[in-house]
Formats: structure tokens, C-alpha cells, sequence
């Protein structure tokens, strides 16, 4: 499991799409896949807002 979510944790933080991860890992939605490697709702704010900026 571990390998998996740092897989998962690094494409997302590289900014692969987060749907593209979600078909990898075979989740059913975003936010199974978002909780399943440790990114919080929080933290997809703060990453929003700085791409804004």
C-alpha cells in the first residue's frame, strides 16, 4: 500500500490530474482517492490559491 499512495502522492503533487490518478489506483471518486493519499480539503485550497496567484 505504501508504494501505492506515494505513487499517488507524488503524481498528484507533479500535478497530474487527479482524475488520471483516481483510473490508476481504481478509485470510484476524486475525494476516496484525494483522502487515500493524504491530501486534505485544506490543502487542495492553499494549491488553488497559489496557482491564482
Amino acid at each position: 500500500h505504501s508504494l501505492r499512495k506515494s505513487w499517488g502522492y507524488a503524481a498528484y503533487s507533479q500535478g497530474v490530474r487527479i482524475e488520471e490518478i483516481m483510473k490508476k489506483l481504481g478509485h470510484a471518486s476524486p475525494g476516496v482517492t484525494l483522502r487515500y493519499i493524504g491530501i486534505e480539503q485544506e490543502d487542495t485550497h492553499k494549491l488553488e490559491e497559489q496557482i491564482c496567484l
